[in-house]
């Protein structure tokens, strides 16, 4: 687990917004998702779930069925990166929509935290900013509302969205313990 605004919070905001414009973000739209986006997110989940590192369950999540969707989207707040076309971006001034191809699920936890619960990129799309870039839109966006305390995780086999964490300034505060049975085999 980790918890953000390890530096002065001016230079995290700063870092949180760059990663948000950065230039490997620019032929997306990052857009906050509704309802109406709930069957592109299923999707795109059901593409991916399977990529996530790790064996705990701190660390993966069952595939989304239509009753989590529901709940997911009741309780949590998400945010998505969009295909558009150029004449479209947002960067170019446009407000053109298209294939959603990555997402970010935030919620609170209580005492104005926010915690990110997984944040899903379309392999086709991997290694842009994406996951950066969502993760900086959802924490942005709840700081603005007030939150002050952000936490993230993410499991020690998935090097690239721990690395993603601390760019935008998350520290680690706390390791996860995992009990197994040592007679059942645990793929790496």
């Amino acid at each position: 687990m980790c918890g953000l605004l390890s530096e002065e919070t001016s230079t995290v905001i700063a870092n949180l917004r760059s990663a948000v414009s950065s230039p490997g973000v620019w032929e997306y739209s990052i857009v906050e998702l509704d309802l109406p986006w709930s069957q592109q997110v299923r999707m795109l989940d059901a593409q991916t779930v399977d990529d996530y590192p790790g064996e705990a369950d701190a660390t993966r999540h069952a595939r989304l069925s239509e009753d989590a969707l529901v709940g997911l989207f009741g309780s949590s707040r998400l945010f998505g990166a969009l295909t558009v076309a150029p004449e479209a971006s947002t960067a170019t001034g446009g407000g053109g929509r298209g294939e959603l191809i990555a997402f970010s699920s935030v919620r609170s936890v209580g005492d104005g935290v926010i915690e990110t619960d997984f944040t899903a990129v379309h392999r086709d799309h991997r290694r842009k900013g994406l996951a950066a870039a969502l993760k900086a839109a959802s924490v942005l966006a709840a700081w603005t509302d007030g939150h002050q305390e952000f936490r993230t995780g993410g499991s020690r086999r998935n090097e690239g969205i721990r690395a993603v964490n601390r760019r935008l300034g998350y520290v680690e505060t706390e390791r996860w313990i995992t009990l197994r049975d040592p007679n059942v085999a645990v793929a790496d």
